[in-house]
C-alpha cells in the first residue's frame, strides 16, 4: 500500500521544502495551537479559517480563549494579504480578533505579541500612526532588554519612525549586538528573519545619508558632497555599463553591500532598467521586499523586455508575498521572454502548481528538466509532482533515484529515499 498524503502539503513542499517534517507522522500532535501554528508557518491561511470554523473555541480544546482569538487574528491577517488586500472582511476580522484576546490579558508574553500585531494592522493596513504607536508603546512595558522578542520590538520600532535621534541609536545599537541568527518577526510579511538581515535593512535607506556611508571609507578625511561623488563617477555609459557587471557578479557572489553600492553609482549617472533590478535584489536580499518592489517596478517600466526582472518579480510574489496570481503573471512573462530558460519553468510550474493549474504545471516541471536534466531541484519537483499529483509511481521512483545521484548529501536526501523505497512495491508490481 502506498502512503498517501494531501496534496496541499506537497505543494508547501515545493515552496518551502523544510517545513516538511513539520507534518511528518512522528512530530505532529493532537494539540490545537500546535496544529494552528504549523497550518501557519506554511502560509496556509484560508485552510486555517476552515479549521477555526469546525472548531469554535470551547473549554474542552487544548487551549486558552486568549491565544484561540489571537491565532484567528494571525489567520485572518495572512488570509488577508495572500488575497492581495483586497477583501477587508479579513482584516478587520484580524482586528477584532487581536482586541477581543487583548482584553482578557492572562498571558503576559502572548500580550506582548499581539500589542505587536495589532500595531501593525494599524499602520500597515489601518494608516493609523497613533493607534500604532500606542500598543507598541503598551508593548515595550512588558518586554525587557535581555528577552529575544526584544529584538523585534526594536526593529519595529525603528521601522514605525518619528523617534529622537538617541532612542534610535539606541535600539539601533541593541539590534547590533543581537546574535546575526537571531530570529526578527517582519510585521510587513508575518515571517521571520535574522537579526542580520533586518540589521542589513536599517543600515540600507535610500537617502543622501546612506549614500555617504557607502562612499565614506573610500574618502577618508575628506568632507563629502554630492558633488564630490559626481566628479568620482566618470560621466559615461561605459563606466555605467562596468559599474552594472560588477554589480552583477557582486550578487552573484553574493556580497550585495558591494552589489548595492556599484548600482548606486551606475544609477547616478544614468538610471536604467538593471540598475533598478539589481538595487531590487539587494533590497529583497536585506528583507525590505517593499522597497525591492519598488525597484523592480521601476526597472519594468524602463523596460519590458527584461526576463530577469520578471522573474525576480514572480519569485518574490510566490515565495515571499505569497501573492500567487501576479507570481504567475510575472512569470508567464519572464517564460514568453526567455522560453529556453530551465529555471524561469521550474519556478513558473511552481505558480501554477499555487494556483491549482495541474496540466500546465506539470508541463512546465518537464520542460525544466528537459533544459535543466542535471538540476536536483528541477528533478525533485518533477519527482513529487509525478508521485503526488499524477500518481505514477513508476516514472517517480526513477526521478527519485535520478535526485539521490544528483544530490545524495543534500538535506532532502534522506526524505526522498524515504519516499523512493515508500512506493517500491508500486512501481515494480506495474502500478501506474
Amino acid at each position: 500500500m502506498v502512503l498517501k498524503i494531501s496534496k496541499k502539503f506537497f505543494f508547501w513542499l515545493f515552496i518551502a521544502f523544510q517545513f516538511l517534517f513539520m507534518f511528518s507522522p512522528a512530530q505532529q500532535t493532537s494539540d490545537f495551537s500546535q496544529q494552528v501554528r504549523n497550518l501557519l508557518i506554511t502560509r496556509a491561511g484560508r485552510t486555517v479559517l476552515a479549521f477555526f470554523e469546525k472548531n469554535p473555541y470551547n473549554s474542552s480544546l487544548d487551549i486558552t480563549k486568549e491565544e484561540y482569538h489571537y491565532l484567528l487574528g494571525l489567520a485572518n491577517l495572512v488570509t488577508y494579504r495572500q488575497t492581495d488586500r483586497s477583501d477587508t472582511q479579513f482584516i478587520n476580522n484580524a482586528e477584532q480578533a487581536l482586541l477581543i484576546a487583548k482584553d482578557i490579558q492572562n498571558d503576559p508574553n502572548l500580550q506582548v505579541r499581539i500589542y505587536m500585531y495589532l500595531s501593525a494592522i494599524y499602520l500597515l493596513e489601518k494608516n493609523n500612526q497613533s493607534e500604532a504607536e500606542k500598543y507598541l508603546t503598551s508593548s515595550e512595558k512588558l518586554i525587557s532588554p535581555d528577552e529575544p522578542i526584544f529584538v523585534t520590538f526594536c526593529f519595529w520600532k525603528l521601522y514605525m519612525g518619528n523617534i529622537p535621534p538617541e532612542e534610535e541609536n539606541y535600539y539601533r545599537n541593541v539590534i547590533s549586538k543581537f546574535p546575526p541568527d537571531s530570529q526578527v518577526l517582519d510585521y510587513r510579511t508575518t515571517q521571520f528573519v535574522n537579526a542580520e538581515t533586518i540589521f542589513r535593512e536599517i543600515k540600507k535607506r535610500e537617502s543622501v545619508a546612506e549614500i555617504h556611508a557607502l562612499y565614506l571609507p573610500n574618502i577618508q578625511n575628506e568632507t563629502f558632497t554630492l558633488r564630490t561623488m559626481k566628479r568620482d563617477i566618470e560621466k559615461n555609459m561605459d563606466q555605467v555599463i562596468r559599474n552594472l557587471d560588477l554589480a552583477v557578479v557582486a550578487i552573484a557572489q553574493e556580497r550585495y553591500e558591494s552589489a548595492h553600492t556599484l548600482a548606486i553609482k551606475a544609477q547616478y549617472v544614468q538610471e536604467t532598467h538593471v540598475g533598478h533590478h539589481l538595487l531590487g535584489r539587494c533590497f529583497a536580499y536585506y528583507g525590505d521586499y517593499k522597497k525591492a518592489e519598488q525597484h523592480y517596478e521601476k526597472s519594468q517600466k524602463i523596460s519590458e523586455d527584461y526576463a530577469q526582472n520578471w522573474y525576480w518579480m514572480g519569485k518574490l510574489n510566490l515565495e515571499v508575498l505569497s501573492n500567487f496570481s501576479r507570481a504567475e503573471k510575472y512569470l508567464k512573462t519572464a517564460v514568453s521572454l526567455e522560453p529556453g530558460k530551465g529555471a524561469f519553468r521550474q519556478l513558473y510550474g511552481r505558480a501554477l502548481l499555487a494556483n491549482g493549474k495541474y496540466a500546465e504545471a506539470s508541463a512546465e516541471f518537464k520542460k525544466a528538466v528537459e533544459y535543466m536534466p542535471d538540476n536536483a531541484e528541477a528533478v525533485r519537483d518533477l519527482a513529487w509532482f509525478t508521485d503526488v499529483y499524477e500518481t505514477n509511481y513508476s516514472e517517480a521512483r526513477a526521478l527519485y533515484k535520478k535526485y539521490i545521484s544528483l544530490a545524495p548529501d543534500s538535506i532532502d536526501a534522506q526524505f526522498v529515499r524515504n519516499r523512493f523505497n515508500a512506493i517500491k512495491h508500486t512501481a515494480s508490481g506495474g502500478g501506474k
